[in-house]
């Protein structure tokens, strides 16, 4: 479980961009983390993983406090930021793959296994000796998101994982994050795509002006539309916040 409780973040010289932001991810979980630019989204992200220190409240990842042992959390977390470039563009998409295995005490053998799967399923494998530094942006968000699962981490992040990607990339990484639930236990999303966001998501958090403003599950929504209604109103009816 991650469990963040009343958590608040203030930027010089008096901006606050989160209010008591509560919330928890467990097993099975696919959250989508939904709200305007600016809303607070990353930056809560960037608490959960230890890399921003919260002015006040908690935040445990698998009982392992944030606050006072940030490496020690983020071991459990794999995480691929917006417009993220993680690789090394001297190797090949394989290599690379590879090489953040090995990096991660997986032994050879699983390794490439790992490596092998992944690319399969995110349609990498026609580029496996293929240089990092020749990939269309789009291959490489691909690569970025199959680096951060070398990690085995039980929970992966990801921000904005499909902005600017083609149709079928977007395929590809909808169909992992849904069907391939054997590399994580549980995935945190943030998204502006509201029909990645309702073909992926099973709870739903919406935050605006650093406040969740409502938070749910799948069962509210029948159709993106669905979706993009009740998230619009959500968000017009605390403008105020």
């Amino acid at each position: 479980m991650i469990a963040v409780q009343d958590v608040n973040k203030i930027y010089p010289p008096n901006r606050q961009v989160l209010h008591n932001v509560s919330l928890e991810l467990v097993e099975g979980d696919r959250l989508i983390l939904l709200g305007p630019n600016g809303a607070g989204k990353t930056t809560l992200i960037r608490c959960i993983i230890g890399l921003t220190a919260p002015d006040s409240g908690s935040i445990y990842v698998n009982g392992v406090d944030v606050v006072r042992h940030p490496d020690e959390a983020r071991e459990s977390i794999a995480v691929v930021f917006e417009e993220a470039d993680n690789s090394y563009s001297y190797l090949t998409v394989l290599e690379n793959l590879l090489y953040f295995g090995l990096l991660n005490k997986w032994s050879r053998a699983e390794a490439k296994r790992r490596a092998e799967r992944m690319m399969a399923v995110l349609n990498l494998t026609p580029y496996a000796e293929r240089l990092t530094q020749t990939l269309s942006r789009g291959m490489k968000q691909k690569l970025a998101f199959a680096i951060a699962l070398m990690k085995g981490a039980p929970f992966l992040f990801l921000d904005e994982p499909t902005l600017g990607l083609d149709v079928e990339s977007q395929h590809h990484i909808r169909t992992m994050l849904t069907e391939e639930n054997q590399w994580w236990k549980a995935v945190l999303i943030t998204t502006h795509d509201i029909p990645f966001a309702h073909a992926v998501g099973n709870k739903f958090v919406f935050i605006q002006g650093g406040k969740i403003v409502w938070s749910g599950t799948k069962e509210h929504f029948s159709t993106p539309a669905d979706l993009e209604t009740h998230f619009l109103a959500a968000i017009r009816s605390n403008l105020s916040v």
